[in-house]
């Protein structure tokens, strides 16, 4: 997974490739650790590089449900709120693809990311 930030808008970022992680919770791992390096102010921001207001996410195919996982996920732990498209098919593949966007609570994700940064690959 890495973040594409080249989207024309600086409040708005892709979360791409996430299907390449092992897991949801290694999806959100690597986020915190590769993507935001430290956590910023006294205040608890994150550097301002990484605070976009949107992240959005999509799966390709319904076979492999990582970005439905991952949405379930961000939910289940109250990391932010998560808003998602239907199913359209892709005019480029032919492929179904979902888009979600995820607004984080930046609060709720650093101290989940705190508590969990040492987990292990696969949960």
């Amino acid at each position: 997974m890495f973040l594409n930030g080249d989207i024309g808008c600086c409040g708005i970022m892709e979360m791409a490739n996430i299907q390449d992680e092992p897991s949801t919770k290694a999806i959100l791992r690597r986020f915190g650790s590769e993507h935001v390096p430290s956590w910023g102010d006294k205040a608890g921001r994150f550097p301002e590089k990484f605070e976009a207001a949107y992240f959005i996410f999509s799966q390709a195919g319904k076979e492999n449900p990582y970005g439905e996982e991952l949405a379930k996920l961000i939910k289940k732990l109250k990391l932010g709120r998560v808003y998602s498209t239907g199913w359209k098919t892709n005019p480029n593949s032919g492929n179904p693809v979902k888009v979600w966007i995820w607004t984080p609570s930046y609060k709720a994700f650093k101290k989940w990311y705190q508590e969990n940064k040492n987990g292990q690959e696969t949960d």
